[in-house]
């Protein structure tokens, strides 16, 4: 009886580690993944350590992110072998008695125990597993928990002792506990929630396949949002130089714009009251001015359009058309930080606005129009992302943009509205020649055309001026299209050239 008891505990075991196995999920099923139930605010609680003095003295900021990883490792470490102590000792406790008992002679005292105890306990048990073969989670219970005993410590030991982990989430874990301080503590909740619900199942109705790579994009996202702030300088002169060819009254507008933003970052205004709208006719500059407003400012640049897209491809959520994506707002920062080294303190243009907020509303843009009132609130500097369950910052320099008034009268006292006139043709000149001729030109001679600056002559430059001077275009649109067709039947002439005198050769 009692080895048939020993090959019923082996089967069961074999059985569910095959099981656990063949899981897609198997990295959610890690042997410690217990210990976040119980001891969860332990693994991840920070105030203890940044308090310690290896913390604060620590040479880098690398330094120290090393040793709140180091915290969090050594935590988990102390709580799975403490953990694996308890059962064992259990278990000791448990066959202890049962010698105790048969060394003692107590059993031929008790009725029941007139025979070997320990045969009696076996065949009770074998008879216990047997009736309990018909439910299969009891049994998996049971098993799982023995196997989690028995590999739990020496996992968690290799992991700790080697630095590597075949657990898929454990390393966004570790990048998320040295980053932690720099985050809000409301995205940190959110994190340490959807760590929690991967790890224990919670109540979040989850698929057993969704949490570890819900959590990992959670955690790779918000880690990739930037947190620094970059100090800005003004310089009046630069400023002149920058939007010279931009109407005095624009010029004003925008000088005013930038004023506001340093003076808000230095707290000589308590924040920025406005949302800013460019409003003017197609290639008047409104992109152009958003991009040199960055330059000036020395700050990351990114640009959105609102034509034809969502709320929650706009805010982000982790259903319907944005499902499990932290929506554009969001990831114009995630780019601009990866790109640009970027700070909190970046311009973002949204471009297009007037065609949502004037548009009557339609199931493709569902709740948008009314959620802009929420999102362009003067007084709130952060905006609740669905795909986090947190409120984000927004960025700091904020531009909309489109071609005609806004017509909701509750929408334009948000706004704080600049005009873009027509461009002079001076402007013109200058735009079309130190930035769009190299531009295209450049596209060519780095084609197998090879065109070279001598192909465009000074006869040509003299033709195009004068198209120029004679565009009726408010714009630069219209020229820039222009631009491209001249240049491209320059190339067109070469090679036509080109058949002549190869037909010529034979």
């Amino acid at each position: 009886m009692y080895r048939i008891f020993l090959l019923l505990c082996f089967l069961l075991m074999l059985n569910t580690t095959v099981w656990a196995n063949e899981r897609e999920d198997v990295s959610l099923e890690s042997s410690w993944n217990s210990i976040y139930a119980e001891h969860f605010a332990e693994l991840f609680g920070q105030e203890e350590i940044l308090q310690s003095e290896s913390y604060l003295n620590a040479a880098t900021e690398k330094d120290r992110q090393l040793i709140l990883e180091n915290h969090f490792l050594n935590t988990k470490m102390k709580l799975v072998v403490q953990s694996a102590r308890n059962s064992f000792t259990a278990v000791a406790l448990g066959v202890a008695s049962v010698w105790f008992i048969k060394k003692a002679g107590l059993a031929s005292k008790i009725p029941s125990f007139n025979y070997n105890p320990v045969m009696a306990a076996s065949g009770g048990l074998s008879a216990t597993l047997l009736g309990l073969s018909f439910f299969s989670r009891p049994i998996y219970t049971f098993s799982d928990w023995i196997t989690k005993q028995i590999t739990g410590t020496y996992t968690v030991a290799t992991q700790y002792v080697t630095g590597s982990t075949a657990d898929a989430l454990e390393k966004y874990e570790r990048l998320y506990v040295r980053h932690k301080p720099a985050l809000h503590a409301e995205l940190q909740h959110s994190i340490e929630d959807v760590i929690f619900k991967a790890r224990t199942g919670g109540d979040s109705g989850w698929s057993r396949t969704t949490p570890a790579k819900l959590a990992t994009k959670i955690i790779a996202a918000a880690l990739s949002l930037p947190t620094a702030t970059k100090e800005i300088q003004y310089d009046r002169e630069l400023f002149e130089k920058t939007f010279s060819c931009y109407s005095e009254d624009t010029k004003l507008q925008l000088r005013r714009l930038v004023i506001s933003y340093i003076a808000a970052q230095a707290n000589l205004e308590s924040a920025q009251k406005f949302a800013v709208y460019f409003k003017g006719a197609p290639g008047t500059g409104k992109t152009r001015a958003a991009g040199l407003l960055a330059q000036f400012l020395d700050v990351p640049f990114a640009d959105i359009s609102l034509s034809g897209i969502s709320k929650e491809l706009f805010v982000g959520a982790k259903n319907g058309e944005g499902a499990t994506r932290p929506g554009l707002v969001a990831e114009s920062m995630i780019k601009s930080n990866k790109n640009q080294a970027g700070f909190r303190n970046f311009v973002l243009l949204i471009d297009e606005v007037d065609r949502i907020l004037n548009a009557q509303e339609s199931d493709k843009m569902a709740g948008l129009p009314n959620y802009m009132l929420k999102y362009l609130d003067p007084s709130s500097q952060t905006y609740y992302n669905e795909f986090f369950e947190a409120n984000l910052e927004k960025p700091s320099y904020s531009i909309l943009a489109g071609n005609y008034a806004i017509k909701d009268p509750a929408l334009l006292n948000r706004l704080y509205v600049i005009d873009f006139g027509a461009i002079s043709n001076e402007c013109k000149q200058k735009i079309v020649w130190e930035q769009y001729f190299p531009e295209i030109f450049a596209k060519y001679e780095q084609s197998k055309f090879q065109l070279k600056t001598s192909d465009f002559t000074k006869k040509d430059m003299e033709n195009f001026s004068v198209r120029i001077a004679a565009d009726l275009d408010p714009g630069m649109r219209s020229i820039y299209r222009e631009l491209e067709h001249y240049i491209a039947d320059i190339v067109l002439d070469k090679i036509e050239q080109k058949i002549i005198d190869a037909q010529s050769q034979t």
